[in-house]
């Protein structure tokens, strides 16, 4: 009797795959720029003049190992999570990363013009950095498909 109708239903999809693309880009940054801050070692400063300098600083002080550990974890849980999404949710992960990174050597080079002259490198490296979380998702979503199935 109280049935929902086509429309009500298609709304609360997309509002739950917006809400899922949101947290899969802010936990895939978090996974990026939390290593530098919460594992010891010596931060050092921020090159150049960056426009975001929480960023910027987790950015200097990259730590490869545990971020990609982190977006891997973040992949599979995505995966498993919404196994038909896995491939859109693992790359949002790995997006705002080099937009932020954009911004920042963006804003450098009005100060500076020749700042940031290897920045292809650098968003080589995030795109490197940033395959777990594909592979994860993949796996994620395989696990995901077979649990649904039992």
């Amino acid at each position: 009797m109280n049935t929902p109708s086509p429309l009500q239903t298609q709304r609360t999809r997309l509002h739950w795959v917006l809400v899922w693309c949101i947290v899969a880009a802010l936990a895939g940054l978090a996974c990026v720029v939390l290593p530098p801050y919460l594992l010891p070692g010596a931060k050092g400063p921020a090159y150049g003049h960056p426009q975001i300098l929480w960023f910027a600083i987790a950015f200097a002080n990259f730590r490869v190992l545990p971020t990609m550990s982190l977006l891997f974890v973040l992949g599979m849980a995505l995966g498993a999570a919404q196994p038909r999404g896995w491939l859109l949710l693992s790359c949002l992960a790995g997006s705002l990363p080099p937009v932020l990174n954009a911004i920042n050597i963006i804003h450098d080079w009005t100060f500076d013009p020749t700042d940031h002259n290897l920045f292809p490198f650098e968003f080589a490296i995030l795109a490197f950095v940033s395959l777990p979380a594909l592979l994860g998702a993949f796996l994620g979503s395989k696990i995901g498909r077979v649990s649904d199935s039992q």
